[in-house]
């Protein structure tokens, strides 16, 4: 998602709050969050979409975002890793099923 904001040079809509301005600034400003939200939104799956559809701005539904998938927990990417090393393809596999496993 970062990739595709900075692409379009909107990553400051998340990282941080942004003052609404007056005038022509301020419909420039309303367009690019909702450039970003739809971005956002369209870059997750349907099922997480009730953790977002109530928050207004593109930095609150990043937030969110990010504690969703985020973990700080030592032990659960400890054994994440381990998971992912022993799963292994095998010949009868095709690729999409080895992802599925991945998955």
């Amino acid at each position: 998602m970062t990739v595709i904001l900075e692409e379009f040079d909107l990553l400051d809509h998340v990282e941080k709050d942004i003052p609404e301005p007056e005038g022509d600034e301020k419909t420039k400003l309303m367009k690019e969050q909702a450039k970003v939200k739809r971005i956002l939104t369209e870059s997750i799956k349907d099922n997480l979409i009730p953790y977002i559809c109530e928050l207004k701005t593109p930095k609150a539904i990043f937030d969110a975002l990010t504690r969703l998938y985020e973990s700080k927990n030592t032990s659960r990417k400890l054994t994440l890793r381990n998971q992912q090393q022993i799963t292994k393809m095998s010949k009868s596999d095709i690729i999409a099923t080895y992802f599925m496993k991945m998955s």
